[in-house]
C-alpha cells in the first residue's frame, strides 16, 4: 500500500518534469534509483521512462480526408 502511494506521487513528479528521476526516488523515500523501478514496474507494468515516455507522446488523433465530393463541376 506504501509503494502504491509512492508511484503515485512519482508519477505526478515525473509528469511536472522539473525532477531527475534520482531526485523524485529522494523525496519520495527511496533509498536507490534501483528500488524505485522495481516498484515503479511492478505496479504500472512499465519502466518509469517508459511511462514518462507514453505521457509524454500521446497518441495522435487519425486524421480523416474529408468525402470526395458527389456532385462533378459539370452537374452530372
Amino acid at each position: 500500500m506504501l509503494d502504491r502511494a509512492r508511484i503515485e506521487q512519482v508519477c505526478t513528479y515525473m509528469l511536472d518534469g522539473d525532477l531527475n528521476l534520482t531526485e523524485i526516488a529522494e523525496l519520495v523515500g527511496y533509498s536507490q534509483l534501483s528500488a524505485l523501478t522495481r516498484s515503479f514496474k511492478r505496479i504500472m507494468g512499465a519502466s518509469p521512462a517508459a511511462w514518462r515516455r507514453q505521457q509524454v507522446t500521446p497518441l495522435a488523433p487519425s486524421v480523416k480526408s474529408p468525402a470526395p465530393s458527389v456532385n462533378s463541376p459539370d452537374g452530372n
